[in-house]
């Protein structure tokens, strides 16, 4: 029999044929067969190759009396904790052991960085999924940390001087983050050249992070953000000939990427200012390839907007075609495609009845936050694209239900589709809630904070401006571009 063998044929010490699921031996004795995988077990008395104790007596002398008799010293407890124990259960002075706690860094940080440093990484560690909101699954953060980390003989790459600007931003105001941003523009000009992937990707990420910096800038909001997005932009378009940047290890900084490209297209697509519309980066898109399939469905969602959700805005809000018409700017194919991503969401919340059975599926936020995004989505279709009626029971569906998801949540760290969903608040009682969401929003986000009342103020316009178009229609898309032009720069709802 040797090695091999299921676990019931190994106890009972006889050959087995090792046919799968059952083998012979087990079938014919009608027991079950334990199989062939991999089984723990806990160490036998004795065996003191496995003991998860020290019985070793040497060392007990260094120990106090209070100690010595038992003969088992914890793996997890060191001598200074037991001096500490001795001190307490002594009553003696505890002037020596006052701040001697020491918190470990990582210790492939390089030790030429300075305390602020330590604190900045840290500071990012600790709030990663708020800073990088809405973005709240931890693979991204993760990812960005790898690579701060994966240092090329430098002191401190790109990407971990892109979270010192970040997080000295929150933390600690505009003034103090510009020393970091302008050492991190400085490495960007010199590592501009650089094509071999890991250099791609650090400087893609560093830039990412410089835009991140323009979206969390409540003391300055402007339109800052689009440069850095468009340089994130050229990046990919110089470096897609050379480098394979679209692979499963750094799928999600790819998503994360298109996804502020989409949200950037939406708000280009409202804004009536056409040297602005113009003048934006025309790079292609950071969409994930055909033939980039992932299996996992938490793998694939990982940005918290599903992919059929970003595909569809995209290509609601594609810059028209030379040749395209202003009263038809979708053709066929279009409308085919558009129809395809109304399908898979609709299949996943359901298209009849309520969504409350749904809603009790939805194991954490994440998974709310997504299906807030597939509300959305579906409204923002209806009024764009499809004509629906606002009083059809299909449209006042959704716009209930996601109203509802949005109270259920509390506040919304997601802007695109609280602002899409809230829009649609056409009782008094609905936007009373939306108006309490959004100072909750408020209170939560502290690092875009002064987003939200722009947003409040969009959204008030377009209530006023719905209200006043009651006897004189006036088209959901021309509301829209008139309320978000009139913001002082081009918004960003991400």
């Amino acid at each position: 029999m040797g090695i091999k063998g299921c676990w019931t044929c190994r106890a009972r010490k006889v050959r087995c044929d090792l046919r799968k699921p059952t083998c012979t031996n087990c079938a014919k004795a009608l027991q079950p067969c334990k199989g062939y995988g991999m089984q723990l077990s806990w160490p036998r008395e004795g065996n003191k190759r496995r003991a998860l104790v020290n019985r070793d007596t040497a060392g007990l002398a260094k120990l106090s009396q209070q100690y010595r008799g038992r003969g088992v010293m914890f793996l997890n407890a060191f001598t200074s904790d037991v001096a500490l124990a001795d001190a307490l259960q002594e009553n003696r002075e505890l002037a020596h052991y006052l701040h001697t706690l020491r918190v470990p860094h990582l210790p492939i940080l390089s030790q030429s960085l300075l305390w602020e440093d330590y604190q900045l990484f840290d500071y990012f560690k600790e709030t990663k999924t708020r800073i990088l909101a809405p973005v709240i699954d931890e693979s991204l953060a993760h990812f960005i940390m790898r690579m701060a980390i994966s240092n090329d003989g430098s002191s401190v790459n790109p990407v971990m001087e892109g979270i010192f600007a970040l997080s000295s931003l929150l933390l600690l105001g505009p003034s103090k983050s510009q020393s970091h941003k302008s050492r991190l523009i400085s490495m960007l000009q010199k590592n501009v050249t650089r094509m071999d992937r890991e250099g791609v990707l650090q400087n893609l990420i560093a830039t990412m992070l410089l835009y991140q910096c323009e979206v969390c800038n409540t003391a300055e909001p402007g339109g800052l953000w689009r440069f850095y997005l468009c340089g994130a932009k050229k990046i990919i378009s110089a470096a897609s000939e050379f480098v394979a940047l679209y692979q499963h290890d750094c799928a999600v900084l790819m998503d994360w990427i298109y996804y502020h490209e989409v949200m950037s297209e939406f708000s280009l697509h409202h804004w009536a200012e056409l040297s602005t519309v113009d003048g934006f980066c025309k790079g292609p898109l950071a969409i994930r390839p055909t033939n980039i399939i992932i299996d996992d469905p938490i793998a694939a969602n990982r940005i918290t907007c599903p992919m059929d959700v970003l595909h569809l805005v995209r290509n609601v809000c594609k810059r028209p075609s030379t040749y395209a018409s202003a009263d038809l700017p979708y053709n066929n194919t279009d409308m085919e495609r558009l129809q395809q991503f109304r399908q898979n969401i609709y299949g996943i919340i359901g298209e009849y009845g309520t969504f409350h059975e749904h809603l009790e599926s939805l194991l954490n936020r994440q998974d709310m936050l997504s299906c807030l995004y597939q509300y959305a989505a579906l409204i923002y279709l209806n009024r764009t694209v499809s004509n629906v009626s606002t009083s059809s029971f299909s449209h006042r569906r959704l716009v209930r239900e996601g109203i509802l998801l949005l109270k259920n949540l509390g506040f919304c760290e997601s802007a695109w589709p609280l602002f899409i969903i809230a829009c649609e608040a056409n009782e008094d009682s609905q936007r009373l809630q939306i108006l309490s969401i959004l100072a909750d929003t408020n209170q939560e986000i502290e690092h875009r904070s002064n987003h939200i009342p722009l947003m409040q103020q969009m959204i008030e316009a377009i209530w006023n401006q719905n209200d006043l178009a009651i006897e004189n229609y006036v088209g959901y898309s021309k509301i829209l571009d008139a309320v978000v032009s009139t913001a002082p720069s081009l918004p960003l709802f991400a």
